[in-house]
């Protein structure tokens, strides 16, 4: 069965994660054109492919990127750097 997306409630240029609605949505055309919205695809891999790459993580051989490390306390400041996408990485939050 497919579920709604919200992209009528979309503004210009806004960005969408939606991965609580499984395989299939329904999506009206008329709100991604008229908003000159973008829909972007991501492709997760299968069950093998995760364990491959969870094996170079254990191992070593493969680490995250931290770009920037906030307080929590900061998390505003942390989300107004996110907000402006010149990030290469992850942004931590520490307790």
């Amino acid at each position: 069965m497919a579920r709604k997306c919200a992209v009528a409630q979309s503004r210009r240029d806004a960005r969408h994660l939606r991965r609580d609605h499984g395989p299939k949505v329904e999506l009206d055309l008329r709100f991604l054109f008229s908003r000159q919205l973008a829909l972007l695809g991501s492709y997760m891999g299968t069950m093998s492919e995760l364990h491959e790459v969870l094996g170079h993580v254990f191992a070593g051989r493969l680490k995250a990127v931290i770009d920037h490390t906030f307080p929590l306390r900061e998390i505003r400041t942390a989300h107004e750097y996110m907000e402006k996408s010149q990030m290469f990485g992850k942004i931590v939050l520490n307790p």
